[in-house]
């Protein structure tokens, strides 16, 4: 049982590399190897992760950067707010965390000076 489900798990990641190896064959219209953003132009999953993919950053996915074009996130508007909003929640948590540690120290030689 565990061999057939190994089995059937390699046929099917072995599937998915030969579609994307297929994929890419298909979209190097000139045959020189590589993907570039004109060629992909109009297939809008290649096309929003291209610049992701494109790891040495030459305009060009070679075929292992576009094995790993399924795997590369893609960063939009709604992600980048999101992290701005994280960033800013964890600086105002900080920032209390700090103000709370100064009142706190300001307490004990407040309380100190006004036994005088």
């Amino acid at each position: 049982m565990r061999f057939a489900c190994l089995l059937l798990l390699f046929a099917a990641s072995a599937a998915a590399a030969q579609e994307a190896s297929v994929r890419f064959l298909i979209l190097d219209l000139n045959g020189d190897g590589y993907v570039s953003l004109s060629e992909a132009a109009g297939i809008g999953d290649v096309v929003e992760r291209f610049d992701r993919a494109d790891a040495d950053r030459d305009g060009y996915l070679s075929a292992r950067e576009f094995d790993r074009l399924e795997r590369a996130r893609v960063r939009t508007v709604e992600t980048r707010r999101e992290r701005v909003r994280t960033s800013v929640a964890r600086d105002a948590r900080a920032a209390a965390r700090e103000e709370e540690a100064a009142s706190a120290e300001a307490a004990p030689s407040a309380a100190a000076g006004a036994s005088r």
